[in-house]
């Protein structure tokens, strides 16, 4: 996602951003602090709590989590491997997701 990013020309990007939110400190996989614009990357494990079997407990957990961070003003896409590809849908999403945001969050 880190490499999308830069190839696109999104601007300098922050990995591991941590953000203060109402379940505590959560971390954004990728993304830009001042427009609150972040990519969430969904592996191949990261549904599969395999200890636990839990799968739909490990889905929930996500989901709070996911509505936690967008709560304090971040706007998150989520990308899996085929997007990591280079996919062209997902780097519209991502444009989209920066539209009017800078302006925003400016100040």
């Amino acid at each position: 996602m880190r490499l999308i990013a830069v190839e696109q020309r999104f601007g300098p990007v922050e990995t591991q951003i941590p953000v203060e939110t109402r379940i505590g400190t959560r971390w954004i996989d990728v993304g830009w602090t001042r427009p609150r614009v972040g990519i969430e990357f969904d592996g191949a494990v990261k549904y599969t709590d395999l200890a636990a079997g839990d799968h739909d407990g490990v889905r929930r957990r996500e989901r709070e989590r996911h509505e936690a961070i967008e709560e304090t003003g971040w706007h998150l896409e989520r990308a899996d491997w085929s997007d990591a590809e280079g996919d062209a849908a997902f780097v519209r999403r991502l444009r989209r997701a920066f539209v009017g945001r800078w302006r925003a969050t400016a100040g």
